[in-house]
């Protein structure tokens, strides 16, 4: 008779060396390809925009003190029987209250870009990703709106590069990824066929 808390620790030590296993290569690599029922996410290594960390600290910080001072404009016992004063005080909470609520929002959107590919609606996005996996999609962009993919090396760290598609004609570029270059060509010519494809069910349609 199996031991069912066997095969569950099993299981958990499983998940978690398959885990590692996609953070290491991830490491190595510069980034990872997660498939998906509608195409494939873009991961990077993982590592944090270290402006984005200080923005949303702040902005976790200030939304906190909005949510402290409209909880005590609202308490304030000198302006309780005061109507003019009652609803000046219900003005400026609920002010207070819609901008620290923004705010802690904003900080709480993640650290993370990733970039999504898909292909059953034709777009690509630029999201954010918080901690407990939750999205926040920064930029969409139509695959018929992608006039190239590159692979552009970087001067200043050896054996590095950089994948980037560019918006239609012009020098807007979206970048996918940073990692190897042998790395980074694979998933050029995935993108590269995708957008072939998208192009050719357009044309059909």
């Amino acid at each position: 008779m199996t031991d069912i808390s066997f095969v569950r620790e099993t299981g958990n030590v499983g998940n978690e060396f398959r885990t590692k296993a996609l953070q290491g290569r991830a490491k190595v690599q510069g980034f990872r390809i997660e498939d998906t029922f509608w195409g494939y996410i873009a991961h990077g290594d993982g590592s944090h925009n270290l402006v984005m960390v200080i923005a949303q600290l702040l902005a976790m910080l200030t939304g906190a003190f909005y949510l402290a001072l409209s909880i005590a404009i609202f308490s304030m016992p000198e302006l309780a029987l005061d109507q003019y004063g009652m609803a000046w005080r219900a003005g400026a909470s609920v002010v207070f209250v819609i901008l620290g609520g923004y705010l802690v929002w904003f900080a709480s959107r993640g650290t993370v870009t990733e970039i999504h590919v898909d292909i059953q609606k034709g777009e690509v996005r630029r999201a954010l990703r918080s901690r407990a996996g939750r999205t926040t999609v920064l930029g969409r962009y139509g695959l018929d709106s992608i006039g190239g993919v590159f692979v552009v090396r970087s001067k200043q760290k050896e054996g590095k590069a950089s994948l980037v598609l560019r918006y239609r004609n012009t020098a807007k570029t979206l970048e996918i990824a940073r990692g190897r270059p042998a790395a980074l060509q694979r998933l050029k010519d995935r993108i590269g066929r995708d957008l072939i494809l998208s192009e050719q069910n357009v044309s059909i349609g």
